[in-house]
């Protein structure tokens, strides 16, 4: 499945795992993800925004004044009226204090004393226990204990549940469906499953990538659409799904028909009637006749959102309307998509901003934490960022070898890559970074870590949001 940056929504991304006690941002909710609601108000934490000074994290409001100052390890978007948050604890690694929830005003709603707290989706969220993850309700109370090794949210009255080992060998684990007084609707026996959306879930039944892995039951766990992709991007979005066959993406209907056939090395759901395509090398959008409406320019793009989509131009990053006119023109390194009239991007100085649609940054972040590196001072180029993986090695030459690299902080997840020796004369202060790269039309992140002797690329699936330092 195709991930980039953290709006991406997937199936098995989707889902929270607690099994190392600690949970991560699921890829379908950005770092101040869309949330139904009824338009951003600060009484219910929809018009607050997740803000960052040094290694704290706060809120502010859509003009960009500090309502809630920074004070936390780490903070989670607002989602009826309460928003998740981390404390500091001696002994313990940033970000990896225990979790609770405040309100508007910053008042603790719920103590801290769970591993993680997810936003709140249709009055239960999802928080991590000592033994996996469950649900619990606005006052705190536990309505599905913690006994999964990974959730997602519940979605047309069911969620997705995983139960065993939750590691980098997903083959481990099943995951099913569970209704809201945490029983199983459709038993854990699916390698991977999605959530419902428009009455149908993917379901993946064979190794991922495999020909007939994926298809998509209905709520009574019947194969409505027979396994026939190698994967899926997501469940029906505006009446379609985006689907893999072979290794070419396309468009089903809930029928599994095609409505556009798979003819595109990589591609986005539908949003506000267009989506992203990659037919070749470059990135543009189509309507669901199948025509080309904003021409395939752009090195690479993200799915409308609002009506504004982020395009990238050469090295930098801006938004584009619905007709392909350019409203913010590229400069910022790294966007994330418009939600509640504003978007999170990152500056050259290596902080966090925030810009509405005409592009005025209404806030920046004025101190840069740990793990926070400014254009000038990075491992890699600007000019180098969107590299392929050929095009590294043909740079550097042949990898040294493969590695396998322990990431810092106390988070016990391996990446793995490829070593790229540099002259000496190339070499600079140790510092890590992330690039991201297309290969093969799959957006991959690489983490950059130089040492003495030169550079090491290493690569991972898993998203870390602009400035959170491993």
């Amino acid at each position: 499945m195709r991930s980039s940056w953290f709006w991406q929504h997937t199936c098995l991304s989707a889902l929270v795992s607690c099994a190392v006690g600690w949970l991560p941002l699921c890829w379908a909710d950005p770092v101040n993800g869309a949330r139904e609601d009824k338009g951003p108000t600060q009484e219910d934490g929809t018009g607050l925004f997740v803000m960052r000074e040094k290694d704290s994290y706060g809120y502010i409001d859509r003009s960009g004044r500090i309502v809630i100052p920074p004070r936390y390890a780490w903070a989670e978007v607002f989602s009826e009226g309460l928003a998740g948050v981390r404390v500091r604890e001696e002994g313990i690694p940033t970000g990896r204090g225990k979790a609770g929830y405040i309100n508007t005003k910053g008042e603790w709603a719920i103590r801290p004393k769970f591993h993680g707290a997810q936003p709140f989706s249709n009055g239960l969220a999802v928080v991590g226990m000592d033994k996996g993850c469950g649900f619990i309700d606005h006052s705190g109370e536990v309505l599905i204990g913690g006994k999964f090794a990974g959730v997602a949210d519940f979605s047309e009255g069911l969620a997705v549940a995983m139960v065993g080992r939750f590691d980098a060998d997903v083959e481990r684990t099943r995951s099913g469906h569970i209704d809201r007084s945490g029983e199983w609707v459709i038993r854990p026996k699916y390698k991977e499953a999605c959530t419902f959306e428009e009455g149908l879930a993917p379901v993946r039944l064979k190794a991922d990538g495999t020909r007939r892995a994926w298809g998509f039951i209905d709520k009574k766990g019947r194969m409505v659409i027979r396994p026939a992709f190698s994967e899926v991007l997501s469940g029906f979005l505006e009446g379609w799904a985006c689907v893999k066959q072979g290794d070419k993406w396309g468009y089903i209907d809930t029928k599994g028909d095609f409505k556009i056939g798979p003819h595109f090395k990589a591609a986005w759901d539908f949003s506000d009637g267009l989506a992203a395509v990659l037919p070749d090398h470059l990135w543009g959008f189509i309507n669901k006749a199948g025509e080309m409406v904003i021409p395939a320019q752009y090195r690479d793009c993200q799915p409308f959102s609002e009506g504004y989509a982020a395009v990238k131009v050469r090295a930098r990053w801006g938004f584009i309307d619905t007709s392909g006119r350019t409203v913010v023109k590229p400069q910022f390194r790294v966007p994330a998509s418009f939600e509640r009239g504003l978007a999170q991007v990152e500056l050259d100085s290596g902080g966090w901003a925030y810009v509405n649609p005409k592009g005025k940054i209404v806030w920046q972040q004025k101190e840069l934490g740990s793990g926070q590196v400014p254009a000038n001072k990075r491992v890699v180029s600007d000019d180098e960022v969107g590299l392929t993986e050929s095009a590294l090695v043909k740079k550097y030459g042949p990898p040294k070898e493969k590695l396998e690299y322990r990431v810092d902080e106390g988070i016990d997840e391996m990446r793995y890559g490829l070593r790229f020796l540099l002259p000496q004369s190339q070499a600079k202060a140790p510092v890590k970074e992330y690039i991201y790269v297309h290969d093969n039309g799959d957006t991959r992140y690489f983490f950059l870590v130089e040492h003495e002797k030169g550079i090491w690329v290493v690569f991972s699936n898993v998203f870390v949001p602009p400035g959170i330092a491993f």
